[in-house]
């Protein structure tokens, strides 16, 4: 990680919209020779800005859901990590304090701060004895080794943040995540009943504990952290991505609709939320929205993800005829033939499945004639002594 410099040293300072008083703005672009200011709030410039200028500071206006997608994008990027970031709001909303929890903003600043409120925050972040400084430093090797997937190193460094400072909540928030990564599932519980004792409003940790839920097979109360999480911070495309998925799989096709299509509306790029939104769209009969969302599905590959999601949890309902219909409708839009195979190979289950060994059959044939080597097909019609 790259160490901060002091600030007679910094060289540059990046500041998204802002109605930061006048005098900071002309002081930071006077006293910073590559000072850049993004107004209006626009991610990419934002990207390319902080892209450019790799050891300069972040100020942010509190602005959702613009500022959440910013700080979205902090978590294991390169623009984003390891930069020391001031967010400051005038009249933030009663969940702002939820929201900020989950983020490494270094200074938050409530109310409007004056100009010198921000220059001490930016000598405290560049200040070698600052205990700002110190945990950020900490945070950043957290991060890389996150990045890197050494899971084991990352462990260590948030065992030296907890230990320097116990009772922080963020600290043992991200120890609990760090459990998670290793698959140390007890672990990770244990922590994150540390944390519920002293705050049970942490969306973090209620996202947390529905993985450790999930992972022990309880899917319900799994839903009702995730939930209640989602309630806490409306702002995160992936838990909303994550409820979806968990109402899909109970076959509450309709809820999962909404949450996937809130999932993508905070983060447009999002392909398994837009998969999701295809699964739902087809298991609801929504013909209207399944011409708009497959639009967010460019490949075959992707559509046809969708199609077999959808066929698999309405077989696992024992929703026979609806799998049919959706492989059906697969068979008129995926074109690539391996693809396409694939979709099929699903079909000639589901008609397997639901007693129909007629159109399993049927369907197993067409899965050879589109890909011959499919080994699944193979194994298949083998086991049912279909002649290939």
């Amino acid at each position: 990680m790259t160490k901060p410099k002091k600030i007679k040293e910094l060289s540059t300072i990046v500041f998204a919209e802002s109605k930061l008083i006048g005098d900071f703005v002309s002081q930071a672009m006077d006293r910073f020779q590559t000072a850049k200011m993004v107004k209006p709030l626009n991610v990419d410039e934002l990207k390319t800005a902080l892209l450019a200028n790799p050891e300069s500071i972040l100020v942010l206006e509190w602005k959702p859901p613009q500022t959440v997608g910013v700080l979205n994008l902090s978590r294991g990027t390169q623009v984003f990590d390891r930069r020391p970031i001031i967010l400051w709001a005038d009249n933030p909303e009663p969940i702002f304090l939820n929201i900020i929890s989950e983020y490494h903003v270094n200074f938050v600043r409530i109310g409007g701060p004056t100009a010198a409120d921000i220059w001490r925050d930016i000598q405290s972040i560049c200040d070698d004895s600052s205990p700002v400084n110190a945990a950020f430093q900490l945070l950043g090797r957290y991060s890389d080794e996150i990045g890197r997937e050494n899971y084991d190193k990352a462990l260590d460094y948030c065992l030296e943040l907890t230990d320097r400072k116990p009772e922080n909540l963020r600290y043992k928030g991200e120890l609990a995540q760090a459990y998670v990564h290793l698959g140390k599932w007890h672990e990770a519980e244990r922590i994150l009943n540390e944390i519920m004792m002293v705050d049970r409003n942490l969306p973090k940790v209620l996202h947390l504990k529905a993985k450790v839920a999930e992972h022990r097979g309880k899917v319900k109360e799994a839903e009702v952290y995730l939930q209640r999480a989602v309630e806490l911070n409306p702002y995160h495309s992936e838990r909303l991505y994550e409820l979806g998925n968990l109402q899909l799989k109970d076959f509450r096709a309709a809820e999962a609709r909404d949450s996937f299509a809130k999932a993508l509306a905070l983060s447009k790029k999002h392909k398994l939320a837009a998969r999701g939104l295809v699964s739902a769209s087809l298991i609801l009969g929504d013909e209207k929205g399944l011409v708009d969302s497959l639009k967010a599905l460019p490949s075959d590959e992707d559509r046809a993800a969708a199609f077999n999601n959808a066929g698999v949890f309405a077989v696992q309902h024992q929703k026979f005829d609806i799998a049919d219909r959706l492989y059906a409708k697969a068979e008129g839009i995926i074109k690539e033939p391996k693809t396409l195979a694939k979709v099929v190979y699903n079909r000639a289950l589901a008609a397997f499945k639901g007693g129909k060994k007629a159109g399993g059959v049927e369907a197993l044939k067409r899965v050879l004639a589109l890909d011959p080597n499919n080994v699944k097909a193979r194994e298949l019609a083998q086991k049912i002594k279909l002649k290939v």
